[in-house]
């Protein structure tokens, strides 16, 4: 119906929007990305996208921020999780990670759960551990986009690195099931279940919380 076809219409826009910002980031510097998430970021706040990008991902930035702030860094962890796959070298070596050994030991022992925030790293994970890991085996769970085509894309993005990615609907079986063959588990540790129904209250290092069954 016209519904449907006014959601496809803008659900290829912002795929077009999107891959066209990737491209850009094909030929411009990684030294660009604070200058143009500086730019991008001003811009989101005044748009009106800002109630559905910002309510759902920034809110977590805004304690500590202003929403321009707020913006200007989620637009920077976009910005950065669009790289072309031949920076993914460098961007492994300009991460500070401290404790990296610490968990590669742990992983390599297997059955272990990664958990990490929503904004930044949670991009960044899967390509930081994989190429350290050999073939070992990660398991990342995530929850599909609404917009279709934008959800296709970025998963073949996400996989480059050789992790395995599974919905969020029904994942707690098949993470039980990883974890008892030794592959690494990464989840989002601050995102609310798809539905409230299949949620699972648990006790996560010491706060309450919910997990999708």
């Amino acid at each position: 119906g016209r519904g449907q076809g006014m959601a496809f219409r803008r659900h290829f826009l912002q795929l077009c929007i999107v891959r066209g910002i990737s491209s850009w980031l094909h030929v411009l510097p990684l030294a660009a990305v604070s200058p143009l998430s500086y730019i991008l970021g001003r811009l989101l706040r005044v748009s009106r996208f800002r109630s559905c990008l910002m309510q759902s991902n920034a809110q977590t930035l805004r304690k500590p921020l202003s929403q321009t702030a707020a913006c200007v860094q989620l637009m920077h962890a976009a910005l950065l999780s669009l790289q072309p796959a031949w920076r993914d070298a460098h961007l492994r070596e300009a991460t500070s990670a401290p404790h990296l050994g610490e968990l590669l030991s742990d992983a390599r022992d297997g059955g272990v759960i990664v958990v990490s925030a929503h904004i930044g790293p949670w991009e960044l994970l899967p390509n930081l551990l994989l190429p350290r890991l050999g073939a070992h085996e990660l398991l990342v769970v995530y929850r599909p986009l609404h917009n279709r085509l934008l959800d296709r894309w970025l998963l073949r993005r996400r996989g480059r690195a050789g992790a395995q990615f599974i919905r969020d609907r029904g994942s707690a079986e098949k993470l039980l099931q990883a974890l008892r063959r030794g592959k690494l588990v990464c989840l989002l540790s601050d995102q609310r279940p798809s539905r409230a129904a299949r949620a699972v209250a648990a006790t996560f290092l010491g706060r309450e919380t919910l997990f999708d069954s």
